[in-house]
C-alpha cells in the first residue's frame, strides 16, 4: 500500500487540518443532517421529558441554651475521673452534621417513606392508581431489580431498599460554610410535593433528634442515680445531683424549644421553575453535540473513502 505517499494521509498539524476541513466540505451534507438529527431528537425529549422541580429549604444550627450550665458542671467535675464522661459532659452534643447525618440515615428515610405511604408515588410507573394495586413486574423490571440485587415480590411492590436509593437521588444536601446555612432539596415531578416532602423531612428529623436527646438524657439520670447510690462521698453527691439537675433541664427544653437541632430560617415553597429539562440548555448542547458528530462521521468516510481507493490502487498495481 502506498499511503503513506498520499498528501491526505500526512500527519503533520496543517495537513491534518487541511484534510479534516476537505472532508467537512466534502461530506457538509452529511454534518447537516446528523446535526439536524440530533437537535430535533433532543428537542423532542425537551419538550415530551416529565419536568423536574426542585423545592429547597433553608436551616441553621438551633442554638444550645445549656452551654452556662455545662461549662460550669465541666469546672465542677474536671478532678471527679470518670463521672464527668457519665454525666455526658463533654461530649459530642447535637449539631448540624449529627442532624445531617440522621436525615441522610436509612431508618429515619425508611420511617418517612412508610409513615407517609411514597411508594406508590416514587414508582408511580409501576402503581396502578385505578385499581390501587401494583402492577405486575416487567420484565425490564425484573432485570433492573436482579441486577441491583434488590428482587422485586411477586405482586410487584418495591422494596424499601429500592425507595431509600431512589430517594437518595432526589434528595439533596448542599452546606454553605461561609454563610453557615444547609440546603435541603428534592427533585420531584410534583412542585407541590417537593415542598411538602423536604419541609416534612426536615421536621422529623428535628422529631428524631429531640427525642434522641430526651431519651439519651433520661438514661443518664438513672445512671447518676444509680451512681449515687453506691457511693457515700458528699462532695460526688453534690457533682451527681448538680449533673442530674442538667439533664433534666435539656429534657424541659428539649420539651419545650420549638426547633431543637436544626432551625428553619426559609421553608420550601413549591417551585414555578422546572430544573430539568432545560430547554434553551439541551438546544446548545444538542447543536454541539451534532456538530461533533456530524463532523467525525464527514471525516470517518473521507478516511475510509481514500483507503478504499488507496487499496485499490495497489491492487491495480500488483
Amino acid at each position: 500500500m502506498t499511503l503513506g505517499s498520499s498528501s491526505e494521509f500526512d500527519t503533520s498539524a496543517a495537513s491534518t487540518f487541511i484534510f479534516m476541513y476537505r472532508a467537512i466540505r466534502r461530506y457538509r451534507r452529511t454534518v447537516v443532517v446528523v446535526t439536524a438529527s440530533v437537535v430535533i431528537a433532543s428537542l423532542i425529549y425537551a419538550f415530551a421529558a416529565t419536568p423536574v422541580y426542585r423545592a429547597s429549604i433553608t436551616v441553621v444550627a438551633a442554638g444550645d441554651d445549656d452551654t452556662g450550665g455545662l461549662s460550669g458542671l465541666k469546672a465542677l467535675a474536671g478532678d471527679l475521673g470518670d463521672l464527668g464522661g457519665l454525666a455526658g459532659i463533654g461530649g459530642p452534643g447535637k449539631s448540624m452534621n449529627e442532624a445531617l447525618a440522621v436525615l441522610r440515615s436509612r431508618q429515619l428515610t425508611d420511617r418517612f417513606i412508610t409513615e407517609g405511604n411514597l411508594l406508590p408515588e416514587l414508582f408511580h410507573r409501576d402503581w396502578d392508581a385505578k385499581r390501587g394495586q401494583w402492577k405486575p413486574p416487567s420484565l425490564y423490571v425484573r432485570l433492573r431489580s436482579w441486577i441491583s440485587g434488590t428482587p422485586r415480590s411477586p405482586t410487584g411492590q418495591p422494596s424499601l431498599g429500592e425507595a431509600y436509593r431512589l430517594f437518595g437521588k432526589i434528595r439533596r444536601v448542599r452546606i454553605d460554610k461561609t454563610d453557615e446555612v444547609t440546603v435541603i432539596s428534592i427533585d420531584w415531578r410534583d412542585p407541590q410535593l417537593a415542598a411538602k416532602w423536604v419541609n416534612e423531612l426536615v421536621q422529623l428529623t428535628d422529631d428524631a433528634m429531640r427525642a434522641r436527646s430526651i431519651r439519651d438524657a433520661q438514661h443518664i439520670i438513672a445512671k447518676l442515680e444509680e451512681q449515687e447510690r453506691e457511693t457515700n462521698f458528699s462532695e460526688i453527691h453534690r457533682v451527681i445531683y448538680a449533673a442530674a439537675q442538667t439533664e433534666l433541664r435539656k429534657t424541659v427544653m428539649a420539651n419545650v424549644r420549638e426547633s431543637f437541632a436544626m432551625k428553619v430560617l426559609d421553608p420550601a415553597q413549591p417551585p414555578e421553575q422546572r430544573t430539568w429539562p432545560k430547554r434553551g440548555l439541551v438546544l446548545a448542547l444538542s447543536i454541539l453535540g451534532g456538530l461533533f458528530l456530524g463532523c467525525a462521521l464527514a471525516i470517518a468516510r473521507r478516511y475510509v473513502r481514500l483507503l478504499r481507493d488507496a487499496m485499490a490502487e495497489d491492487s491495480n498495481a500488483t
